[in-house]
C-alpha cells in the first residue's frame, strides 16, 4: 500500500515543499497585503501541507489543515466565502529572457491555488541549471483582495 501511495504522489507531484518560484509568488503576494490581510496569508502558508503540482506545470493546488496537536484552532479565512482571484503575479528570470504570468486564486476564504499562463517548468529548469539566477516576482492585487480584512 504505501510503495501505491507513493507511486501516486510521485505520478501527482504531491509534495509539502514549495519550489523558490511558488515560495516568490506567495511572499510576493504577501507583500502587498495589509497587516491584518498579511497574518492571516502567513497562517495559512505556515498550515500547508500537502501541494499538488498539475501534470504540464500549469497549476499548482494547495492543502492546509486547521490548527495542530492536541488543542486545534482554527485557521483564519478571509471573509470572501466564494472563490476569487486574490493577485496576478509577473515572474521573470532576465538572464533567460524567460517570464510567465500567474493567477493565485483563494477558495472559501483560503489559499488555494496558483495557476499559471503556460507551464512553469521551463522557469523551473533554469533555476535548477542556475540557482544563482535572478528571480524577479512582481504582484498585482485584485479589487477582491484589496477589500480584504
Amino acid at each position: 500500500m504505501r510503495a501505491l501511495i507513493w507511486t501516486l504522489a510521485r505520478f501527482f507531484r504531491i509534495d509539502a515543499r514549495l519550489t523558490r518560484i511558488e515560495r516568490g509568488v506567495i511572499d510576493a503576494v504577501g507583500s502587498q497585503l495589509n497587516s491584518s490581510a498579511r497574518r492571516v496569508w502567513e497562517k495559512q502558508v505556515q498550515a500547508i501541507y500537502k501541494i499538488q503540482r498539475l501534470p504540464g506545470g500549469v497549476e499548482v493546488d494547495f492543502y492546509m489543515r486547521d490548527g495542530k496537536g492536541q488543542s486545534p484552532t482554527v485557521l483564519p479565512r478571509f471573509s470572501h466565502v466564494d472563490e476569487f482571484v486574490i493577485a496576478k503575479v509577473t515572474i521573470d528570470i532576465p538572464a533567460a529572457r524567460a517570464h510567465l504570468k500567474a493567477s493565485v486564486w483563494c477558495v472559501s476564504g483560503r489559499l488555494f491555488s496558483i495557476e499559471y499562463e503556460g507551464s512553469v517548468r521551463y522557469l523551473d529548469e533554469v533555476l535548477g541549471a542556475d540557482p544563482t539566477s535572478e528571480l524577479h516576482l512582481s504582484a498585482q492585487l485584485t479589487n477582491e483582495a484589496s477589500a480584504l480584512d
